[in-house]
């Protein structure tokens, strides 16, 4: 939470937090092989709802560089609101004023 806080204002340009999304190369070695052959049916990138805890789940250690937490911001569009200001007139109804000497 710290790190979003932290990044979500750059060059004078507000950000969005859009989705983090999490890497997770977690097969074993006999899943390498069905991997290789079809990649479609394992699933290694999730998107997190909610900022919570995550703990990576356990992995080869020749894969734990590929394990990564993924932080995706866009830019907020500022709204051009003009700010306008009300002109008050006082105006005593049905007095004139006096021309003074």
């Amino acid at each position: 939470m710290k790190l979003i806080r932290e990044n979500d204002k750059m060059d004078k340009t507000k950000y969005k937090l859009i989705s983090i999304l999490i890497y997770n190369f977690n097969l074993e070695n006999k899943e390498l092989k069905n991997f290789l052959k079809d990649n479609q049916e394992f699933n290694l990138l999730t998107n997190l709802k909610n900022i919570d805890d995550y703990t990576f789940e356990s992995s080869l250690s020749y894969f734990h560089k590929l394990n990564n937490i993924y932080i995706v911001f866009n830019t907020l569009e500022k709204t051009n609101i003009p700010n306008t200001k009300r002109v008050r007139f006082n105006i005593q109804k049905g007095k004139t004023r006096r021309k003074k000497n």
